[in-house]
């Protein structure tokens, strides 16, 4: 509409204004925008955003996810991590198993994210023992 295109010409030299097309207004039009292409794509610039990403997939599939220090090791041994995510609090308490197990990750071509333990996902992965991931296949 004429309104919207006047509204984003004066805002659209702000940082972090992006204009996306949808079909639904209000919380469906904003569940239709995290479904875009472009807006995830824009929106992985953001800690926060990948950190909810990263909730979401864990809650979602929780079948293929494994938690604690044991389940992520023996995980990481066979290969079957995709993401291995790791708070800062366990890094400060078991810092060579960790690098063990990172290590099988990266050998095996999986990701790795270190999780601030003060953040909204850092208090979910203390839940879960301050480590857990996302695997590529469930046995």
């Amino acid at each position: 509409s004429i309104v919207k295109d006047l509204i984003f010409e004066k805002i659209k030299n702000f940082k972090n204004i992006f204009r996306v097309s949808g079909s639904l207004g209000g919380i469906n039009g904003i569940y239709e925008a995290l479904n875009n292409e472009e807006v995830l794509r824009i929106l992985s610039n953001y800690e926060e955003f990948e950190d909810y990403t990263l909730f979401k997939q864990i809650r979602e599939n929780f079948e293929k996810v494994a938690v604690g220090l044991e389940e992520v090791k023996k995980a990481s041994e066979k290969g079957m991590v995709d993401k291995l995510l790791i708070s800062t609090k366990i890094l400060k308490e078991n810092r060579e198993e960790i690098r063990k197990i990172a290590e099988n990750v990266k050998k095996f071509n999986g990701d790795i994210k270190i999780v601030n333990e003060n953040s909204n996902l850092g208090e979910m992965l203390e839940k879960f023992g301050n480590i857990a991931c996302i695997l590529r296949w469930k046995e």
